[in-house]
């Protein structure tokens, strides 16, 4: 699944960890990697979770996509991911053409899909899978700070459920983190599950009206792409928090495939 930039030389590569912290504890681990260029992008996340007693299960997910960038509009091409939680494994393959799904494949199938709302074909067109949300792109001849890096709505897809992510901006302030240093922007952000969803799960009810969930996000440097500094997400029981680590910006190499 790799890429070939047309420009490779204005092409860059943001790699960045993160710690999951839960009950103020650290419980896992997120590494995300992204290439862009000015029409082009390929972004992986790789996460870990360690359980806690009978808190949170073993997880580990990776998942990779590579795709387009029209017009400030990110456009998927590709999307695989494999999730293992609880001793089970599932893989899962998109492939989107002009952000319309073309096919989705998911091994093993979903086992309880009369329990969910249908996907219809209506759910899978203009959308993103969840490794291209990495790209966070303002139009042209906006701030990257301020209410222009929040203001939209993602529409995620993952191969068997269809998301809204409604983004607004709540304020932009300075952070001094060993991270990152700097200024971010605030952005709320509401779940707002549209089909695939278990519609009578108390973990979706909880999520549709959670109204604490925030994201922190910063400018990549000479670009119009921004990247996630933190994020925080109360959940039924504490609050889980991701915290970035480290960061590394850097020109991508030409012409060398990845994924």
């Amino acid at each position: 699944m790799g890429l070939h930039f047309a420009d490779p030389a204005s092409a860059m590569t943001v790699r960045a960890r993160y710690t999951i912290f839960y009950l103020g504890l650290p419980v896992g681990d997120m590494n995300t990697e992204k290439t862009f260029g000015a029409s082009t992008y390929q972004a992986s996340l790789d996460a870990r979770v360690s359980g806690i007693a009978t808190i949170i299960s073993n997880f580990k997910m990776n998942m990779k996509s590579d795709g387009i960038i029209r017009k400030n509009v990110v456009q998927p091409n590709h999307f695989a991911a494999e999730e293992t939680g609880s001793g089970e494994s599932q893989t899962m393959r998109l492939t989107v053409v002009g952000g319309s799904v073309t096919s989705a494949d998911i091994v093993p199938p979903i086992k309880d899909l009369d329990q969910r709302v249908p996907v219809l074909d209506e759910h899978k067109k203009n959308i993103v899978d969840p490794a291209s949300t990495l790209i966070m792109t303002v139009p042209s001849g906006q701030a990257p700070l301020g209410p222009s890096a929040c203001n939209r709505t993602v529409r995620m897809f993952d191969g068997f459920s269809r998301s809204d992510f409604v983004l607004e901006y709540v304020k932009t302030e300075d952070v001094n983190t060993s991270g990152y240093k700097g200024k971010v922007t605030v952005c709320s952000v509401r779940y707002l599950p549209i089909a695939g969803h278990k519609p009578a799960a108390s973990m979706t009810k909880f999520m549709q009206s959670n109204t604490g969930i925030e994201m922190r996000l910063a400018p990549i440097p000479d670009t119009q792409q921004l990247f996630m500094v933190s994020a925080t997400i109360p959940l039924q029981v504490g609050i889980a928090t991701l915290q970035i680590q480290e960061l590394q910006i850097e020109p991508a190499v030409a012409g060398s495939p990845r994924g």
